[in-house]
């Protein structure tokens, strides 16, 4: 999975949902946390296009 995602440091496992892992990790240019979460390939079609959606939304979303 790493090798998937090379500009994040992968950290441990946060949670997990039906077809999705969320893990805790960082992205050097950010210079904070992040969760990333990761859609397992076995998931239905539509589950993608809605988790790009939702990801847009989340990008924008700061604590």
């Amino acid at each position: 999975m790493a090798a998937a995602l090379p500009d994040y440091t992968l950290g441990e496992q946060l949670g997990a949902g039906a077809f999705e892992l969320v893990l805790a990790g960082e992205h050097p240019h950010l210079a904070r946390p992040v969760a990333i979460r990761v859609v397992i390939a076995e998931a239905p079609e539509g589950l993608t296009v809605d988790f790009a959606t939702e990801a847009r939304v989340l990008a924008v979303v700061t604590r």
